[in-house]
């Protein structure tokens, strides 16, 4: 008989698989936080192609869980949500990132010199605008 949570169990069938893929994601993200997000870990590993396997596991272990266990349609529906709250975060801090802040008094060039945007001071010293 197989244990419960295993692959083929009558208890939540395929929840330990979905356990150890997890684990297995988080040590790949834990290295990539470690180098600073760069591939190429110093055991000669690429983490990006490390990631790219441990997320296809993970997704594939979460894809039989919820299969095996009657669940599929409201993950689903609960992914496709949640996923579209992330890319509004998403937007949102890039847009946050893509805002210009005005340029202050202090920003401005000394007299007789070009500004930041290039415009020359006229004959009377004051930028063309």
């Amino acid at each position: 008989m197989t244990e419960p949570f295993g692959i083929g169990a009558e208890v939540w069938p395929g929840l330990a698989k979905v356990t150890e893929e997890a684990g297995e994601l988080l040590q790949v993200v834990g290295k990539l936080v470690a180098t600073g997000g760069r591939p190429d870990h110093y055991d000669g590993t690429d983490l990006r192609d490390r990631l790219i396997e441990e997320c296809g596991d993970l997704l594939a272990a979460i894809g039989y869980l919820t299969a095996a266990n009657g669940i599929e349609d409201a993950v689903a529906e609960r992914a496709a949500r949640k996923r579209q709250t992330f890319e509004g975060w998403h937007r949102r801090e890039a847009e946050r990132r893509a805002i210009v802040k005005p340029p202050g008094p202090h920003d401005r060039p000394p007299p007789g010199q070009t500004s930041a945007a290039g415009s020359e001071p006229s004959e009377t010293g004051a930028p063309d605008l």
